[in-house]
Parts: C-alpha cells; sequence; structure tokens
C-alpha cells in the first residue's frame, strides 16, 4: 500500500526549484491576467516589487499540483457505466469480493485552479490555471464490494499532461510507461455512481 498518494506535482516532477523556464515565466508575466493583477497592485500597494511578487506566484503553482491521481482515476472508473452491475445487491451481495480487470483505456481530466493576490485580506486580482492530462491504464484491477470500490491494482500507466496560464504554457510533461508498484486502498471504499 501507498501511504503518500501520487500528485500532479510528481507527474509534472515540480519541485518547487526554478518552476518556470525563462521563456515561460516572460509570457505569464504579459497575460492579460497577470498585466491586470500588477495594475491593480500597482494602486493598492505602492512600491511593492513586481519581480519578487511574480516569482512568488511562481513559486505557489506548486499548490496547484496538489491534485491526486487517485482521486483522477477513482473519478472516472466511479462513473464507468460498465461498473453499475456491480451495484445489484442480488448479483453481487456485500459481503463478496469481486475483481474487475479493466481493458486497456484512457482517462482525460482538465482541472482549472487559480491563485487569488490579496492585500490586507481583500482580493487584487487571481490568475487562472488549466491542466489537462491524459492517462493511458492498461492492466488495472478494481477490488469491488457492495457497490463501492475498494482498492485499485493498478497496472501500467503513461500519460502526458501541460499546465497553462492563458496562452502561455508553463509545464507540458509525457511519461513512459510504468508500473506501479502498490495498491491503492480506498479505505470505505468509493461508491460506483449511476
Amino acid at each position: 500500500m501507498n501511504d503518500v498518494p501520487v500528485t500532479l506535482k510528481q507527474f509534472f516532477l515540480f519541485h518547487g526549484e526554478e518552476p518556470l523556464s525563462r521563456e515561460s515565466w516572460l509570457s505569464l508575466d504579459e497575460g492579460e491576467q497577470v498585466t491586470r493583477l500588477r495594475q491593480n497592485l500597482k494602486k493598492e500597494a505602492k512600491g511593492l516589487n513586481w519581480t519578487r511578487v511574480l516569482g512568488e506566484i511562481t513559486q505557489k503553482i506548486d499548490d496547484l499540483l496538489d491534485i491526486s491521481l487517485e482521486s483522477i482515476l477513482v473519478g472516472a472508473w466511479n462513473k464507468y457505466r460498465d461498473l453499475l452491475k456491480y451495484c445489484d445487491p442480488v448479483k453481487y451481495p456485500g459481503n463478496e469480493t469481486v475483481l474487475v480487470h479493466l481493458v486497456e483505456h484512457t482517462i482525460t481530466s482538465e482541472h482549472h485552479p487559480y491563485l487569488a493576490v490579496l492585500v490586507n485580506d481583500l482580493e487584487v486580482g487571481k490568475i487562472d490555471f488549466t491542466i489537462n492530462l491524459a492517462l493511458t491504464v492498461k492492466g488495472a484491477i478494481l477490488k469491488i464490494r457492495g457497490g463501492k470500490i475498494l482498492e485499485i491494482l493498478p497496472g501500467e500507466c503513461k500519460g502526458k499532461g501541460t499546465v497553462a496560464c492563458e496562452k502561455c504554457i508553463i509545464f507540458k510533461e509525457e511519461t513512459k510507461s510504468f508500473k506501479v508498484p502498490y495498491s491503492i486502498k480506498l479505505g470505505e471504499g468509493i461508491p460506483i455512481l449511476p
């Protein structure tokens, strides 16, 4: 079992060091939202060093990537129509565990986090980001009991994704296929949704 969830932070190999290339940093700085934020800060916080503020913003991008891959996988699978039959208590009594082998498939996910900048507890602007992810999963097995996914045996996985702000691609990653060496236990289980 894995005690520390794998997040998009690990997927994008981001560790808070050199968060943006110089080119990405300049593109971000020239974006519409960042320009508007800079103008608002000039009015609300005179004398603030803009380079330092933008540096702090880029460091906070790390927090935006704190989305677990587990939640993305489970979020896709618990809505998968073919799994609905395992919610039937007559065919699949609540005391029986079923192992469901999934065919190779790709899960796509899009997220829209943002960073808000506050001065004296008042928001002076925010910067929207878009995270796109595509994970191809092969050989995954789900343990299901009582209409709930209890555990994931992931098998192999590969993926690609981007983190963008307006037209600026901040991060782009594509992984090779790798085996996930642990199962993901889901406590009391995640209900399969109709």
